[in-house]
């Protein structure tokens, strides 16, 4: 009797799973779920970190669904997990966070798993799915971190970027709201600028939201690929940062004396921004200046700044001509200022451990290696400064005091926490520790009776 209902609850569970997948088919037949849709019963086909080998968004019922799509390519996935594991553990019951690999098989994602858990510092123990392309046709994307939000109905609410997911918006779903969440727009929808020409024209750019000055001086458009660039093209003789930059941004390029450096001869390139841990904002309220609130991007306050001028123009010329638009324009003060700061101080005992020997040129740095040769300490410094999320608190600073180039260092560890990069520092006689340094800081400032203007 015994074996007989053992084999009774085996045909009912491979019956309940093929009626679940052929649900799954069936009912979306291959297409994508739209947005304000309610889910069939999907089949999660391949589970780790969960009590069985499988699982159903059924599982799930009366919780808030949050799938995380990521690839082990993506630092930016990856590093979100302590902060995933947080927003799991301060909801648990309410919610379900749920990672989804469809492309990578189960070696990768258990490879990229345990190389989480050792260079993060944490248990990653969110439930996983991976290898299910059915699921991308489900919820297509292109570009991760991609998340697919799902309410306690069922019903496919939000595909969001990573930064939404934030106590704010999940207590304001639980309590039965629709917050304004921006949705996320695929690499493949994005806009493609073309720098060497106006931004705002039909063939471009298109039409700004909101034109603010002819510099051009903009409202952001999300549809503009985030970040800060810089473009001097003599031709044209024009100056352009974008896009969807905050007004920090902005002044970090007007006040520049940042340059990217050539790895070898340690000489300076072109202009680049300045790094966010030189800027101070002494204001009222900083969310009118910055790019990300609590984990969440401030797009109301992203702007888009061009520059062209009459006749050719240095770059010392065109930031002369940028202040003066920012100080027309948004009119907040900016003063080099020395300041005692805390700052990461790279030092080196003997430096005939670090010194060049022989070999061709490389470099290779991520937030779990650090390799080198023939390269200059300034160019390591810049190139950490570019790459690594967990030292950007702090302002960089050489103290080495070697001029010759660097050789043959080779450092797997969590280099995205400085004290465990220190350590693994060591045997090449270098040292990265936290002090107290007076450095050169850009402080910006509101005037007295100030009103920001947009």
């Amino acid at each position: 009797m015994t074996g007989f209902f053992r084999l009774y609850l085996s045909v009912l569970y491979l019956l309940f799973s093929l009626e679940v997948s052929l649900a799954q088919s069936a009912d979306s037949k291959y297409t994508a779920i739209s947005k304000g849709d309610k889910i069939p019963n999907l089949l999660f086909h391949k589970m780790l970190n969960y009590s069985s080998e499988t699982a159903t968004s059924a599982d799930f019922k009366g919780k808030l669904l949050i799938i995380d799509f990521w690839n082990s390519h993506c630092a930016a996935c990856i590093s979100s997990w302590p902060h995933l594991i947080e927003i799991q553990k301060k909801f648990q019951g309410k919610i379900q966070i749920l990672l989804d690999n469809p492309d990578e098989n189960e070696s990768m994602v258990k490879n990229a798993l345990e190389k989480g858990k050792k260079n993060l510092g944490i248990k990653i123990d969110l439930p996983t799915e991976y290898g299910d392309t059915l699921i991308n046709k489900l919820f297509p994307y292109s570009g991760v971190p991609h998340i697919v939000w799902i309410d306690k109905d069922g019903v496919y609410k939000y595909a969001t970027y990573d930064n939404s997911v934030n106590e704010k918006n999940i207590q304001a779903i639980i309590d039965g709201k629709n917050p304004e969440i921006l949705e996320k727009i695929d690499n493949d929808s994005l806009i493609s600028v073309d720098w060497d020409r106006p931004i705002f024209s039909p063939t471009n750019a298109g039409t700004p939201k909101k034109l603010l000055w002819q510099s051009t001086f903009a409202k952001g458009s999300e549809r503009i690929w985030p970040g800060v660039y810089l473009r001097s093209i003599p031709k044209l003789n024009y100056f352009a940062i974008g896009g969807s930059a905050s007004i920090k941004d902005l002044y970090r390029v007007a006040y520049s004396n940042r340059y990217s450096i050539d790895p070898t001869a340690d000489t300076l390139l072109q202009l680049e921004p300045l790094m966010g841990n030189r800027v101070f904002l002494d204001v009222t309220d900083s969310t009118n200046y910055v790019d990300v609130i609590d984990h969440e991007y401030n797009y109301y306050k992203h702007y888009v700044y061009q520059l062209i001028p009459p006749g050719a123009r240095s770059i010392n010329e065109l930031q002369q001509s940028m202040i003066q638009d920012l100080n027309r324009y948004v009119g907040l003060k900016a003063n080099w200022e020395k300041r005692k700061v805390k700052c990461l101080i790279l030092t080196c005992s003997d430096t005939s451990n670090i010194s060049y020997r022989d070999g061709a040129f490389f470099r290779s740095i991520s937030i779990d290696q650090f390799k080198a040769n023939k390269a200059s300490i300034r160019y390591l410094i810049y190139t950490l400064e570019q790459t690594i999320p967990g030292l950007l608190p702090y302002p960089l600073i050489d103290e080495t005091h070697y001029k010759g180039l660097v050789g043959n260092i080779y450092i797997e560890a969590n280099i995205n926490d400085y004290k465990i990069f220190d350590k693994a520092l060591q045997r090449y006689k270098l040292s990265l520790k936290l002090g107290d340094r007076l450095i050169d800081v850009l402080v910006i400032s509101e005037p007295t009776g100030y009103r920001f203007p947009y």
